[in-house]
């Protein structure tokens, strides 16, 4: 198990974030 960090879109803000989630 790892953890991958993505840059995703945020529509609220209109800004790039990372977001990191737990992949098997």
């Amino acid at each position: 198990m790892e953890k991958c960090c993505v840059s995703r879109l945020r529509f609220a803000s209109s800004d790039v974030f990372p977001t990191c989630v737990d992949v098997a």
